[in-house]
């Protein structure tokens, strides 16, 4: 997965950058800063479970 599709799986899913950057306790700039290089397999790790974790949050707090 490179930052391209990360981007385009917050898209689909609606997950913002501020929300993604929160959930990895950095700033939103400095998270959006990572994307001009290609991330490194930690970050690009890291940020997709916090993309999935979103997700399921968001889905148990529609279920409820």
């Amino acid at each position: 997965m490179n930052n391209t599709q990360i981007k385009e799986h917050m898209k689909k899913n609606h997950v913002h950058m501020w929300e993604v950057a929160e959930k990895l306790n950095i700033h939103e700039t400095n998270f959006s800063k990572l994307f001009r290089h290609e991330l490194d397999e930690k970050w690009k790790k890291e940020i997709f479970l916090a993309i999935e974790q979103i997700i399921l949050e968001r889905i148990g707090d529609d279920q409820q």
